[in-house]
């Protein structure tokens, strides 16, 4: 025999104990893995003791702001705005749900927006226009950086500003919670603290009315109570919105909403940033073949300067987002906010803004970022 050649019987008498235990093991076992496949317990894959360095990451209950934040991320798309999830599209389709449902009432968290409670005589809200002879009712205030809402009562101003604005006051308190109350009955809101001077001492739940006549008011409350009052409404009939279907209700009924609809505040921002981005990633992915060319500079209609909101009305087709608005001599006027079909009128309406005064009733000529068909449009409203 050669020096590299195994010699099978002295193999397995060497091993004959090795097999009598693999054999065994074959006949008695009655699991799927072999006996050499087999760990300890302890070193089991989902017990994760295999890195005994690695420390455990233990799941918080309290792993979000708020519970209505939960309970918006399992029924509608959630978009990220300034590390706050804000629900901007319900999971299904919500477009005639929400016209026909606007006699039952809508709510929706405006916890995003930061209330700060100042005294009246503070020297910082010299700056704003604040009516002081409105008392405790939501107050709208337009500033450098879009518009924001104020209460003025007795004693205190409680200032209500949007993600990305800083507050420079002398702050006595704030409020986690804030819910937005849209068509709301009289009647379902009547049981709640109405002395707001008196709610702030003791911390308990208050409600203000809104000069607006789209809002009924606003609800200030703790995150404590918020998922119990939340779902009491829920009970009542009402009916928890987004941010689309929001802008929706706008449209049937000719206002705007701040400040997703304020191209000069930082919130609209942040919302076209976000909404871009994904859109762009998007397009990224589809094959060349397919891809038409697109100026991503048309996609972003924020601006700083000075300019006039408009209700318009067309005849014939649909302006989106985006959408450019011209004069008869083919002069730029305006850029179109929003735009969708109205079942109220019809026909489809939008939300614009133009760079001059324009004339009402008078008629101009506007086409899709990415279309080159013009369509006629009627100025029917001027919007503060």
């Amino acid at each position: 025999m050669r020096h590299d050649e195994i010699d099978v019987q002295n193999f397995v008498d060497e091993r004959e104990s090795d097999i009598k235990i693999l054999e065994k093991s074959i006949n008695s076992s009655r699991k799927k893995t072999m006996l050499f496949q087999r760990l300890p317990f302890y070193r089991r894959r989902r017990t994760r003791s295999n890195f005994c360095k690695k420390q455990r990451s233990v799941r918080q209950k309290r792993r979000h702001y708020l519970k209505t934040h939960v309970w918006y991320a399992k029924r509608f798309k959630m978009i990220k705005l300034d590390n706050v999830g804000i629900p901007i599209k319900r999971n299904q389709k919500s477009s005639k749900f929400i016209y026909k449902s606007q006699h039952r009432g809508f709510i929706f968290d405006e916890s995003f927006k930061k209330s700060y409670v100042c005294f009246l005589n503070d020297t910082n809200l010299r700056q704003f226009n604040i009516n002081y002879n409105l008392i405790n009712k939501v107050q709208l205030i337009q500033t450098e950086e879009g518009y924001i809402e104020a209460i003025v009562t007795e004693k205190i101003c409680i200032l209500l500003l949007p993600m990305g604005m800083n507050c420079n006051f002398d702050v006595l308190a704030y409020f986690d919670c804030l819910i937005s109350l849209i068509k709301i009955n009289d009647e379902f809101i009547k049981d709640f603290y109405m002395d707001v001077d008196g709610a702030i001492e003791n911390k308990t739940i208050f409600y203000v009315e809104n000069i607006n006549n789209y809002e009924s008011g606003k609800l200030f409350l703790s995150s404590k109570d918020v998922m119990r009052i939340w779902l009491h409404f829920i009970k009542k009939g009402c009916i928890p919105i987004c941010i689309e279907e929001m802008q929706r209700l706008a449209l049937e009924n000719d206002y705007m909403v701040y400040p997703f609809d304020d191209v000069h505040s930082k919130m609209f921002k942040m919302l076209e940033d976000a909404q871009n981005t994904e859109f762009i990633n998007k397009y990224e992915r589809t094959p060349k073949s397919k891809k038409t060319s697109i100026n991503f500079e048309h996609l972003y209609i924020q601006t700083r300067d000075r300019v006039f909101f408009y209700i318009f009305e067309l005849t014939k087709g649909v302006l989106n987002k985006n959408a450019f608005i011209y004069s008869t001599d083919n002069q730029l006027v305006g850029r179109v906010i929003r735009g969708n079909f109205c079942f109220t009128k019809g026909k489809s309406k939008g939300l614009c803004y133009t760079n001059d005064m324009l004339e009402l009733k008078k008629t101009f000529k506007a086409k899709n970022y990415n279309n080159n068909n013009f369509y006629e449009i009627k100025i029917v409203k001027l919007l503060l």
